[in-house]
């Protein structure tokens, strides 16, 4: 058996970085499925949120969104895919709500 996996960021070329305490209690792993963790324990969210957010771990630097709208949702008219992406962000922005203390939580932006 060969040496354990390489993180994500260590992928194609990037130097690894040091994780700043406020990020090592998430993790996402995606080999054998999506989970994103919270420590050891599994945090669920729903399909799309979690495309979402294994596209932007693998890409590793910002996108506009029409590309990770259609990159996401390729097989429906981009009016569709723009709303689902909204939909994503959403989501997203309401499990953070729920495991942020009040009062420290940055919106997401559009």
């Amino acid at each position: 058996m060969g040496p354990p996996a390489a993180p994500a960021e260590a992928h194609r070329g990037a130097t690894p970085r040091s994780p700043r305490p406020s990020d090592q209690s998430l993790r996402i792993a995606l080999l054998g499925g999506f989970r994103l963790l919270d420590r050891d324990r599994h945090i669920p969210i729903p399909g799309g949120s979690e495309r979402l957010l294994a596209f932007v771990a693998l890409r590793g630097h910002p996108d506009k969104r029409i590309v990770v709208a259609t990159a996401l949702w390729p097989d429906v008219p981009e009016r569709r895919a723009y709303a689902s992406l909204r939909s994503a962000v959403a989501r997203l922005d309401h499990i953070s709500r729920k495991r942020t203390p009040r009062g420290s939580h940055r919106a997401v932006s559009g």
